[in-house]
């Protein structure tokens, strides 16, 4: 791996860059790199709301890895973000990636509006795990009612069931970026977490205008840059031990 910067979005306790950092040191700190005039010149950014001093192995590893404590939701995060992949791009000569592992609820949909704002970052990889909430309500079970003695306040005569999808004749969009297809197969009962990572990879491949750009393997535009065009690919991993192991891999492809 050479001339990348590698962001780890939602990072956790930020074992992937800590084992990149290990994995490919800088040439300063490889023997071997330095023998072979090798230049890897990578450096690689975890993010994640824990506090610094949650995740101290990153005052031990080696220079080329970083760590930051953001909320990603905020917009001025984005704006932070953006101007680190500027000076990445430009200043370090870098190649731009983002991965994004076990992304719930939200957080795997900016993660796609990251990379589709955000035009020098050329590939994600994202591996969604929960949903976010939906528009939902409860359903109301009737019981019958119980005799109340004289003297005694009514007791409750309804009991709340398990929630269940908003069947409005409209169906809600209580979150930012949410789709009706989405909402829909909910409420026909498709499998969520199926229906969930197709609405990403559809979401994936739609330009900032919302103008579709088609659901096949290669898009048509790639959300903005006219000399990419966007390669979208999505599949479920059995190295990932849990049920939730769908990844999606997005990438600007240089047109010829």
């Amino acid at each position: 791996m050479e001339n990348v910067f590698l962001i780890d979005l939602c990072s956790g306790k930020s074992l992937t860059t800590a084992l990149c950092s290990v994995l490919f040191p800088t040439d300063s700190e490889d023997k071997k790199a330095n023998k072979n005039n090798e230049n890897r010149n990578n450096h690689f950014l975890a993010i994640d709301k824990l506090p610094v001093h949650q995740v101290p192995h990153f005052t031990k590893v080696n220079a080329n890895a970083s760590y930051l404590s953001r909320d990603i939701m905020s917009e001025a995060f984005f704006d932070e973000l953006e101007r680190e992949v500027r000076r990445q791009t430009y200043q370090e000569g870098r190649t731009v990636l983002l991965i994004g592992m076990h992304l719930c609820g939200n957080l795997s949909e900016r993660a796609i509006e990251f990379f589709q704002r955000i035009e020098l970052i050329r590939a994600m990889v994202l591996s969604p795990c929960c949903l976010p909430k939906v528009g939902m309500k409860k359903k109301k079970k009737r019981q019958k009612k119980k005799k109340i003695p004289e003297g005694h306040q009514g007791g409750e005569d309804e009991k709340d069931d398990e929630p269940v999808v908003d069947s409005n004749k409209d169906v809600k969009k209580e979150s930012i970026g949410f789709r009706d297809n989405f909402l829909k197969r909910l409420q026909n009962g498709d499998d969520s977490y199926v229906a969930w990572v197709d609405h990403l990879r559809h979401l994936a491949t739609v330009r900032k205008d919302e103008e579709k750009v088609g659901d096949e393997n290669i898009g048509n535009d790639d959300g903005g840059d006219r000399r990419y065009e966007l390669a979208v690919r999505s599949y479920r991993d059995d190295d990932i031990h849990s049920i939730k192991n769908a990844i999606i891999s997005v990438a600007r492809i240089q047109r010829t």
